[in-house]
């Protein structure tokens, strides 16, 4: 017989809870500058969101730093910023769709 799974870590994602300093609308804005600023707000960092995210620390820093060159297609982009997001306990869809904006708008002036 085979064991029962007696130690396997508990699935339990934990959220950060950033104290937020700025008033969060349906306009928001969601820039690399500001999702830092979240993110330290909560005290916690790159390393720690990579734990939470599974997202690799060099596009963590690419998000946070609006390095849009280092980012892969928007697609990918798209789902990093969302669970970004949902770990910072923000709703995901604006967040991501904000980013991508901007990510965009840089992709078209870059061409």
């Amino acid at each position: 017989a085979r064991p029962s799974s007696v130690s396997s870590p508990s699935v339990r994602r934990r959220h950060l809870t950033p104290t937020i300093d700025v008033p969060i609308t349906s306009d928001t804005e969601f820039g690399g500058i500001l999702l830092r600023r979240l993110r330290e707000s909560a005290n916690a960092d790159l390393g720690e969101m990579y734990e939470l995210t599974k997202i690799s620390k060099q596009f963590l820093q690419a998000i946070e730093e609006n390095n849009f060159d280092a980012l892969p297609a928007a697609v990918y982009v798209r789902g990093f910023v969302a669970q970004y997001a949902r770990v910072l306990g923000l709703d995901p869809k604006q967040v991501a769709a904000s980013y991508v904006g901007l990510y965009k708008r840089y992709r078209a002036e870059g061409k």
